[in-house]
């Protein structure tokens, strides 16, 4: 491979924004959810270095959110660089929502190349919005999907566990729309769906226009030559009039715990 400056590179920045609040140390199917999100994350990274084998790029920044935001080595790393330092998260404090949205926004609209391609936002939490006023959370909600290089993101959604049920509304309006919002009632799963939002970022790059992308059931999946992990076990297959290809959509059966 070249070896390209950062400055003549066109990336595909990746923003995960990871809740570490104190319930994210309790357990899921016999896990540690903070263990599992660790695990998951160190998965998407390694997926994402695959990449510059074939000279495409992704630059990733992870916040870290609980009582402060903290970000997890440096703003839009190669995913190289942050598996070589990787620091495990830890959990502990309360979820402040409002305040990761102001940041990754801040971050987004102001030190990300306008020459990049437009973003890919990663939402994971296990419950709702705390630790701040309503009205402050629900503000920086507005403008993070109202204006801006945030409002033009591709967003996702990833609620974990029973507790992320109170935060439908709230995650589901980030993601703007229910397919969007992805939910692992089990451990496994949360490096599953890591996995496959690895897999449809990852489809962007190999595409003619990365900045052109849609909902779930659009992205062709991998694991079509492969076993199917037990969440994509029952899926749906449809025909694209655009590429004219088979197209894998995960199962429905994770979004039908979403109701009241």
């Amino acid at each position: 491979m070249i070896d390209y400056r950062e400055d003549d590179i066109r990336a595909l920045p990746v923003f995960l924004l990871l809740d570490t609040s104190g319930s994210m140390n309790g357990a899921l199917d016999g896990s540690k959810k903070i263990d599992k999100l660790n695990e998951a994350v160190k998965v998407m990274l390694n997926a994402f270095d695959e990449l510059e084998k074939k000279e495409r790029f992704v630059r990733v920044t992870i916040l870290s959110f609980n009582d402060d935001v903290e970000i997890k080595g440096q703003m839009h790393s190669a995913p190289a660089e942050l598996l070589a330092n990787f620091t495990p998260l830890t959990a502990g404090g309360l979820t402040r929502l409002g305040l990761v949205l102001d940041k990754t926004k801040t971050i987004l609209e102001n030190s990300t190349p306008n020459s990049w391609y437009k973003s890919a936002i990663i939402l994971v939490s296990d419950g709702k919005p705390e630790g701040e006023d309503r009205d402050f959370w629900t503000n920086e909600l507005e403008k993070f999907i109202g204006s801006g290089k945030t409002s033009k993101a591709q967003r996702f959604s990833l609620a974990i566990g029973a507790g992320a049920l109170q935060a439908k509304d709230v995650l589901t309006k980030f993601a703007g729309d229910e397919k969007r919002v992805l939910v692992a009632q089990k451990a496994a799963e949360i490096v599953e769906w890591f996995k496959f939002l690895s897999v449809t970022i990852v489809d962007r790059t190999t595409q003619a226009n990365p900045d052109i992308f849609g909902d779930l059931s659009e992205f062709e999946s991998v694991f079509e030559n492969m076993e199917k992990p037990g969440i994509f076990s029952s899926r749906s297959t449809t025909t694209s009039r655009k590429t004219r290809k088979t197209i894998v959509a995960p199962s429905a059966q994770n979004n039908g715990d979403w109701d009241d």
